[in-house]
């Protein structure tokens, strides 16, 4: 005798297409599952390395600050996008040995990028020089600068000003505020105080406050 049609091994029409319609649901979220976990490390990661781009070159502008000092003809001058004042920074002669020199540094805030400048020699003196300016961080949002002038014990809290230019003696600290922008992602805003040495080039050179 011949099986009923009803008892044959195999899967129907109906079976097949639910099976398909849930194996498709299943890979979707898989898939889905996946590509936001993807798209939220590649964010991670653009952040970090803005992040990291942004520290590793305000720590050049940190340095040219703690190495700021009283210097006659070249005043510590502060203004909310620019800064100008006397720092040291390493030079090579002819012979290609390293030496420390005096230089007047500028940093400014201009379209969207934050730009730096050395003077040096007699151009550092010469108040109609014009800087060579080279960009040091792009793609900035805003930036600004804020000066503290003195710290004392009945005095605590540092009194900040967007403005600084004073012949006898420099800020106290330097407070930078900026935000970054990130492609596809919120900017990222840091706020950084550099605190100051009080003292003369030869402090400075001696190590002494």
């Amino acid at each position: 005798l011949m099986p009923a049609a009803g008892n044959a091994f195999g899967f129907t029409l109906l079976e097949v297409l639910l099976a398909i319609g849930i194996s498709t649901v299943v890979l979707t979220t898989v898939y889905s599952a996946f590509r936001i976990g993807w798209l939220s490390y590649n964010k991670l990661d653009r952040q970090s390395q803005v992040y990291g781009n942004l520290r590793n070159n305000l720590r050049k502008l940190e340095k040219d600050l703690r190495n700021s000092f009283l210097y006659q003809g070249i005043v510590f001058d502060g203004k909310a996008q620019e800064i100008s004042f006397p720092t040291l920074i390493k030079a090579k002669d002819e012979k290609g040995l390293v030496y420390v020199e005096v230089a007047k540094a500028i940093y400014k805030y201009e379209n969207k990028s934050l730009l730096r400048a050395y003077l040096k020699n007699r151009d550092a003196l010469n108040k109609n020089s014009s800087p060579e300016f080279e960009p040091l961080l792009t793609g900035i949002a805003s930036l600004k600068f804020f000066y503290a002038k003195t710290r004392s014990s009945t005095e605590p809290q540092l009194e900040w000003s967007d403005n600084f230019s004073e012949n006898d003696f420099i800020p106290r600290a330097v407070r930078i505020e900026l935000s970054q922008e990130i492609a596809g992602s919120a900017d990222l805003s840091l706020k950084k105080n550099v605190f100051l040495v009080k003292g003369t080039l030869d402090n400075i050179l001696s190590g002494s406050p």
